[in-house]
């Protein structure tokens, strides 16, 4: 699945929401931002994947309707179905 990032000139509000998890529950980043709609409306997450501690992190621009949630054990499980190789492949998200 090809990763698809909303423009890039949109704004972003910080957060961290939760850790964000594959199909097979692994973690893979977590949500650092939300994307902005000029009507203030989410349109997609920035997250923050790879690196160690922080270092070397790349973060991405991810549409928020390739996302999905779950619940198991009372959490609400947020999960991008998408594979390693995608997340290395796709580009940096950068603010303007």
């Amino acid at each position: 699945m090809a990763i698809t990032s909303p423009a890039r000139n949109q704004p972003t509000v910080s957060v961290t929401i939760s850790p964000l998890r594959n199909e097979d529950g692994t973690i893979i980043g977590d949500i650092e931002d939300l994307i902005l709609s000029d009507g203030n409306t989410v349109i997609g997450v920035i997250i923050g994947t790879g690196g160690f501690l922080g270092l070397a992190e790349k973060r991405i621009g991810v549409d928020l309707n390739a996302l999905t949630t779950s619940e198991k054990d009372g959490k609400t499980i947020i999960s991008l179905p998408v594979a390693h190789e995608d997340l290395v492949a796709a580009a940096a998200y950068q603010r303007t």
